[in-house]
């Protein structure tokens, strides 16, 4: 989902605290007990994640931004509809659709925090072909499709390359630059090796590529 751009940045950008607050709870969920697939860390934080959603829930959304409000209610739909999928998978000790759960609560909360922070459009459609690759085909050791997805990232990189930061972005120019140089290098280097029989240096240039998206996407935050 991306939303359009507003030429110029609001004075006192608006908050809500509440999405905020839930990241304590999904920061280990995602990247501990999804990864090391530890259940019973994930059985412990489900009733924090399900009380700060109640609060989410019922959080005032700002006046600010009506035209993101009917986005903002369709992801708290698909949030709650995720909590109850990730209490039915504990109670019936399904471990495969509590991971499965787990993900699309961290899609979910991603989507939320778009909707308040949206990125630009290039980057978040670079985002979408990384995601995949970083969560689907590396862990499963999908050469082919990472191969194919490297032809993605290079016409994606083309496009970030034309981008043209809006106006409030102006003091951030200089270390987006940096940032769009250092994803083009990770880019470049992960293209070269896309045919190696080197797996592990594969590897390692697609965490380069993933750590130099994190890189571009903070400046923009």
């Amino acid at each position: 989902m991306v939303l359009a751009q507003h030429e110029e940045k609001q004075a006192s950008q608006p908050e809500i605290p509440e999405l905020q607050e839930m990241h304590h709870y999904i920061q280990p969920m995602w990247h501990k007990g999804y990864p090391e697939k530890d259940i019973k860390l994930l059985h412990s934080l489900y009733p924090e994640l399900y009380a700060q959603f109640e609060k989410l829930k019922n959080a005032p959304f700002p006046e600010e931004w009506p035209d993101r409000k009917m986005h903002w209610q369709q992801g708290l739909n698909q949030m709650q509809n995720t909590l109850k999928s990730y209490k039915n998978a504990m109670d019936n000790n399904n471990q495969e659709e509590l991971l499965k759960a787990v993900r699309e609560l961290h899609d979910n909360y991603e989507g939320l925090m778009m909707i308040v922070n949206p990125p630009i459009p290039e980057i978040d459609d670079f985002h979408k072909t990384l995601y995949h690759v970083y969560h689907d085909y590396l862990p499963n050791k999908d050469w082919e499709k990472i191969a194919q997805s490297v032809n993605e990232f290079e016409k994606k990189m083309e496009n970030i390359e034309k981008v043209v930061l809006p106006k409030w972005m102006a003091d951030q120019e200089a270390q987006f630059n940096t940032a769009r140089q250092n994803l083009k290098q990770a880019v470049q280097e992960l293209a070269s090796l896309k045919n190696t029989e080197d797996k592990a240096e594969l590897e390692k240039a697609i965490e380069k590529v993933h750590e130099a998206y994190v890189g571009l996407a903070g400046t923009c935050e």
